[in-house]
């Protein structure tokens, strides 16, 4: 068991905000256009490698176009930042969902199979901690982990809200710091 963890994450904006009156969004102009403007940040571990984003294109109305920088892509990456007792990798941007519309950020990367826990003879646990952000109510996660071919499952919590093969799908809402914990048993390959 050495192949890459596949990663995949999708972040998921849904502005239900009513009528645009047909305007773009501006963050230097006050309108009851209902805008969403969001600065996304988004922590991996720092043994995450191959990592893909998107360029993440500002808004027209943004106040970094509006001032003149000559970039139009707010996607940033950092690599080894310290923000708690690991370093991480974090990739964020700057984002404007006009009313009544979608915005999907989607990123894949890789972790190699050395995060998945060994719990010996056979058995491992993957643990995924989504954390609250500070001043959202509550967000709702939507995420799958897909079991290695041929594997047992052995426990799981939170229980999944779907299973299908080799995948668990969890849904849940984030009002606190949640953790998905998936144990699972692998006959060794002869």
């Amino acid at each position: 068991m050495n192949r890459p963890l596949e990663s995949r994450l999708r972040v998921h904006y849904d502005n239900q905000g009513g009528k645009s009156f047909n305007q773009v969004c501006r963050q230097s102009v006050e309108q009851g256009s209902n805008c969403h403007w969001n600065c996304f940040r988004i922590y991996f571990p720092s043994v995450a490698f191959n990592l893909v984003a998107p360029p993440i294109p500002l808004n027209q109305g943004a106040e970094k176009l509006i001032w003149g920088y000559p970039d139009s892509d707010s996607l940033s990456v950092g690599l080894s930042i310290d923000v708690g007792p690991a370093p991480v990798t974090e990739v964020g941007g700057l984002i404007a969902v006009e009313p009544d519309s979608v915005m999907t950020v989607p990123l894949a990367y890789e972790l190699p199979w050395k995060t998945v826990r060994s719990l010996g003879e056979n058995r491992y646990e993957y643990r995924l901690l989504a954390q609250k952000q500070p001043g959202i109510d509550s967000d709702v996660v939507i995420g799958t982990v897909n079991l290695p071919a041929g594997a047992q499952l052995l426990d799981v919590s939170p229980n999944p809200t779907a299973t299908n093969s080799n995948w668990l799908k969890f849904e849940f809402n984030l009002d606190t710091d949640k953790e998905v914990v998936v144990g699972f048993m692998v006959e060794p390959s002869n």
